[in-house]
């Protein structure tokens, strides 16, 4: 891959928890939580990370969003998370599992999209509204949603909320943690089309992390498989599927059959 198309860089990350000493002599271990990672996602790709649950799918989305320590390095576009000089936050943006609990329940929907521009001092009131305005309906939405409350929403409406609200900060990357694992089906369905087509459009690269492996094989470019903290497998979505390389990616596909 060339420097120039690179978005995101993971190299050697590992992180560990302290457990709790069982006794008043005895000293806590460490767990090793995340081993050795590394993978790279370039621009415009969707990249999915595969695994079940416990596995460190998003404890990694936290070392990326440099929301907890680890070793190793992480990058996006050449530039260190951990980099204090350089505000990378807008460049990473990331949707969760429950949108509900994602949106402030006190606030209307026009606020809630509004504020990370505030945060960054974008704009005034009036092009605040109208970006906003312009996101509900790049992300399928009309106007009237801009004076609501999230609880007179649907399931799938919130997290359209919840995605509008991550791209308003126009990221270089959108990580999808579990984002439809708590939807119904025909929802989800519905937002992973609605990923698709910001990522066909907009170009923006998304790290999809997920424990579906029939919605990561359709809707992702690459896949990582993890265990136990550690990545077994990098392939391409079709090449894994088809023609898994370890044994650990064998057993998980195998229950797609």
């Amino acid at each position: 891959m060339s420097k120039s198309n690179l978005l995101l860089s993971v190299r050697n990350v590992s992180n560990f928890y302290k457990e709790r000493s069982k006794g008043i002599f005895s000293k806590g271990g460490k767990t090793r939580v995340l081993d050795d990672v590394s993978f790279e996602v370039c621009k415009g790709e969707v990249f999915g990370i595969v695994g079940e649950s416990g596995c460190g799918k998003s404890t990694l989305s936290k070392a990326i969003l440099n929301l907890i320590n680890f070793t190793g390095e992480i990058t996006i576009d050449g530039i260190s998370v951990r980099d204090k000089k350089k505000d990378i936050r807008k460049d990473i943006q990331i949707i969760f599992q429950d949108p509900k609990s994602a949106l402030n329940p006190m606030k209307r929907i026009g606020w809630i999209m509004e504020e990370p521009l505030r945060v960054h001092k974008i704009g005034n009131d009036n092009s605040r509204k109208k970006e906003v305005i312009d996101m509900l309906n790049l992300v399928g939405l009309d106007e009237s949603f801009y004076n609501r409350y999230p609880h007179e929403l649907s399931g799938g409406q919130q997290q359209r909320i919840c995605i509008g609200a991550a791209l308003m900060l126009k990221p270089k990357l959108l990580i999808a943690d579990e984002a439809i694992s708590a939807l119904d089906v025909s929802i989800a369905a519905q937002i992973i089309n609605l990923l698709n087509d910001l990522n066909k459009k907009k170009g923006i690269s998304i790290l999809f992390i997920s424990h579906d492996l029939n919605v990561v094989t359709y809707f992702c470019d690459k896949i990582a498989v993890m265990n136990n903290g550690r990545i077994v497998e990098i392939n391409d979505a079709e090449n894994i599927y088809k023609n898994p390389s370890q044994p650990y990616t064998k057993e998980l596909f195998s229950l797609m059959i």
